[in-house]
């Protein structure tokens, strides 16, 4: 946009950090409109996500990797743990 600047590092960390308090709530907001109780939260799901994929494929932990979109097999074997 005409007149804009980039932002800096500080606040494109706000910034995020604030996207992700309102994805945090809003997934709160719509389990609980579920009735569906516990610690809900992105990061669970994608562990669940995670898990659910390497039971389906066998235990094929590159495939896993793939599908979470980690560059290291490190990060998707911590996942799984």
């Amino acid at each position: 946009m005409k007149g804009c600047r980039p932002l800096n590092r500080q606040e494109r960390k706000a910034v995020l950090a604030h996207a992700e308090n309102s994805r945090e709530r809003a997934l709160k907001a719509l389990f609980a409109l579920a009735d569906v109780l516990g610690n809900v939260a992105t990061h669970s799901l994608r562990k669940t996500f995670a898990a659910e994929i390497y039971r389906l494929l066998d235990g094929k932990l590159e495939k896993v990797q793939v599908a979470l979109g980690h560059r290291s097999i490190t990060s998707t074997v911590a996942y799984l743990s």
